[in-house]
């Protein structure tokens, strides 16, 4: 081999060698980055971390699913500063990375596609069960229409903090009335075969049992609770604006019987409709 070969090896390898800064810099402080914006993400959904009014957003497996996941992008970065790093090798390592990735594309459905609530109350009743757990879709109404008869969960207007869920009655553009407990929308009778009623009293001057004929406004949604005579709902504080609708409530995946302390197996499954 001449010499110009060798040359031409020194610079070849030499070209492999050179490293960007900033390649450099990510390939050293990659686990801290994502650490850092699980980090955040655990700051950005702190809201839903108390008990609340409504459906109450069940957080705990995503916190736990965050918790996990900063520990252990943060150990991988603090053992490859330390003098004696902690060896971590073989199937152990590849168990870890493995359960790293599926917590990590858990935390992406709870975030962006489906969300889990608990029910506390009895205003959708008997549809809804005090006890229930349900999953919401947070993803199909970027690919459809609000519809009448969907059972929505949404920030309750007046305090977004909070979580409803309703069923949609009428829709932007629909005509409402209620008399003597009757709903008519677009001059129809509106019954959607799960509303109940407890109460035979009928109460002339409360929006609960009757209201004037009124128009939706555009981008609105009218929700009226099942258990009508029992739900602070559109008729006490007025229309759910569309930005504000989380998503469609669509199977129950858990319930719980809290008077009994039983779990209610034949409810376990139910399509919500």
């Amino acid at each position: 081999m001449t010499n110009n070969d060798h040359d031409s090896d020194k610079e070849i390898l030499g070209h492999q060698q050179k490293t960007s800064p900033i390649k450099t810099f990510f390939d050293r402080h990659l686990d801290l980055i994502i650490a850092v914006f699980y980090v955040l993400c655990l700051i950005f959904w702190a809201d839903q971390l108390p008990l609340k009014m409504g459906p109450t957003t069940v957080s705990i497996p995503m916190v736990i699913i965050l918790v996990l996941l900063i520990a252990h992008h943060g150990f991988y970065y603090i053992n490859s500063f330390v003098k004696e790093p902690v060896l971590v090798r073989g199937k152990f390592q590849r168990f870890i990375d493995e359960v790293s990735q599926v917590l990590a594309m858990a935390l992406v459905i709870i975030i962006f596609i489906v969300q889990a609530f608990k029910i506390p109350s009895g205003s959708m009743l008997d549809t809804l069960q005090i006890g229930d757990h349900l999953l919401v879709n947070k993803f199909i109404y970027r690919f459809v229409d609000i519809e009448q008869g969907d059972v929505v969960v949404f920030k309750f207007p007046p305090e977004p903090h909070i979580d409803y869920i309703k069923r949609v009655v009428a829709t932007p553009g629909d005509t409402v009335k209620i008399i003597d407990k009757k709903v008519f929308v677009n001059d129809e009778l509106y019954e959607s075969g799960h509303e109940q009623y407890l109460d035979a009293t009928v109460q002339p001057d409360s929006p609960r049992d009757n209201m004037k004929e009124f128009t939706v406004p555009d981008g609105k949604y009218f929700t009226l609770g099942d258990n009508r005579d029992n739900s602070f709902d559109s008729r006490f504080w007025g229309f759910v604006p569309e930005e504000k609708i989380v998503g469609k409530a669509f199977i129950i995946y858990f319930s719980w019987d809290g008077e009994n302390n039983a779990v209610r197996f034949n409810r376990i499954g139910n399509i919500i409709r």
